[in-house]
């Protein structure tokens, strides 16, 4: 006597491929012609562009709490003004997105400028450094969603105690001052 269960799988596979073929035949029903209708629409649903407003910018000496850029609409928080993993200085500043779609890479942009003691009482712009490795991420590499917070890397080819007499922009924002105080 055969055992039924060693048959049960290969009975359902037959069924299900039964079914199917029937269901795959070229013969057409005239009354599934007729109650069944195709139909194909597409939507576009427009994205909202981010614009940003015009606003005057805003200095800021005193780097404990987080401050409102109304113009791009985002926070910012500055971490830490140290020596970079490859060299130079490093800017590092958490930015947390308050607008109502996600927020394009594009549109932020950030510079440091710095003292050099020259005797003209001018500030430098700092060179960005240029870093080759694909693992560190350098500014805002993606949208940020909305509500999103991510802590920011910005590099700059010169020495940690420039930092003592400096300004960091980002957007609309500048931190004034001994930069080097926030760590």
């Amino acid at each position: 006597m055969m055992n039924r269960s060693r048959f049960a799988p290969a009975v359902a596979v037959l069924v299900s491929v039964a079914l199917c073929g029937a269901g795959c035949s070229g013969e057409k029903n005239s009354a599934q012609e007729s109650s069944v209708s195709e139909k194909v629409s597409t939507s576009v649903q427009e994205t909202e562009t981010f614009t940003p407003k015009d606003v005057a910018p805003k200095t800021v000496e005193k780097f404990s709490e987080p401050v409102e850029d109304e113009g791009l609409g985002l926070t910012y928080k500055l971490q830490s003004v140290t020596s970079g993993n490859f060299g130079g200085t490093t800017v590092v500043v958490t930015v947390e997105n308050n607008n109502d779609q996600p927020f394009p890479p594009s549109a932020l942009t950030a510079s440091l400028r710095y003292e050099d003691y020259n005797g003209d009482n001018k500030l430098e712009d700092a060179e960005p450094l240029q870093i080759s490795d694909p693992s560190y991420i350098v500014g805002l590499d993606l949208p940020l969603g909305v509500g999103a917070r991510a802590n920011l890397n910005f590099p700059y080819n010169v020495s940690p105690s420039v930092a003592y007499d400096a300004e960091f922009t980002i957007g609309n924002v500048t931190f004034k001052g001994n930069l080097a105080a926030v760590n």
